[in-house]
């Protein structure tokens, strides 16, 4: 076991433990992202039960607490390094501490991480689905335009929607001319 000085130890949290565990954050953050806007698309097509936009909910404020994390330890890294080159700097032991690090912490770069996306609100009804592409046309599609999923309706009652379908065919009937047969000689 070896006795690390407090400037080796604010170096390897700085450069690399803080920044481990900012990529672990970000990892399943983008992961969650992904999740989340999955269950969005199928909730709209459900017709958004009550359940399911709770658990957007409450999955859209842990991937907002999950990104604001990333974006702090990547701050806290960079302010320890900070810190410890200002007393390398400035002390002599730190100075004399840094002189026996090893070369590859000392060149050991601070790593930042890509923040991940900010995610739309998905407690409210209906979705974006990123993944499907936008129809332009003549059969032309756009594939990076998300496409709006509005939410499903609530189903018509079986005995309505029938009744509606007897309607429709008695207006079809009534307005469709009988036209008699051509009979040929």
């Amino acid at each position: 076991m070896s006795i690390k000085s407090p400037i080796e130890a604010m170096y390897v949290a700085g450069k690399q433990d803080i920044p481990a565990e900012a990529e672990l954050v970000s990892g399943i953050a983008n992961r969650l992202y992904d999740h989340l806007q999955s269950l969005d698309v199928q909730a709209a097509r459900a017709g958004d039960p009550a359940i399911m936009r709770s658990m957007l909910s409450i999955g859209g404020q842990v991937y907002d607490v999950m990104r604001g994390t990333v974006v702090s330890l990547d701050h806290c890294a960079s302010s320890i390094i900070k810190t410890a080159d200002d007393f390398v700097a400035t002390d002599e032991d730190a100075a004399s501490d840094y002189q026996h690090l090893g070369t590859g912490l000392k060149t050991l770069d601070v790593p930042t991480h890509q923040v991940p996306p900010a995610l739309p609100d998905p407690s409210q009804p209906g979705a974006v689905d990123p993944n499907q592409p936008t129809r332009m046309g003549q059969g032309d599609f756009q594939p990076h335009d998300p496409v709006v999923i509005g939410s499903t309706p609530d189903p018509v009652d079986p005995d309505t929607d029938h009744d509606q379908r007897d309607q429709t065919e008695q207006q079809d009937q009534q307005q469709t001319p009988v036209v008699p047969p051509v009979v040929e000689r």
